[in-house]
């Protein structure tokens, strides 16, 4: 058997591994979510123009949203916010300084 062969085979079989990992239709891959942050500023800016309302009405109710879902979070509860979806408190740890809160979404399937 040649050096060839033996790589075509490794290819061959290294296809058919990622043709038999590839995700299912209701799956997501890494692919489909882009990592892009949103923050506060921005977000605070899409809530002023969904609700129509001046920014300096909205941000004091945001802040204190925002408070009283990390109170929520540090205190393990999950939370359920149609449309949102459910965020189950997964695990917490603290790691230098810092709690690190991990959670599960679930969001209800997206039309389109």
């Amino acid at each position: 058997m040649s050096a060839e062969e033996t790589v075509s085979e490794t290819d061959a079989d290294a296809e058919v591994g990622l043709q038999n990992s590839a995700p299912q239709d209701d799956e997501m891959s890494s692919d489909d979510v882009t990592n892009v942050s949103l923050k506060k500023s921005e977000f605070l800016t899409r809530v002023v123009e969904r609700s129509m309302r001046r920014q300096s009405d909205v941000r004091p109710i945001l802040e204190a949203a925002m408070a009283v879902l990390g109170e929520a979070l540090d205190a393990g509860e999950d939370i359920q916010f149609p449309p949102l979806g459910k965020i189950k408190h997964h695990k917490a740890k603290h790691v230098s300084g810092h709690d690190v809160i991990m959670v599960k979404i679930r969001r209800p399937k997206s039309e389109g």
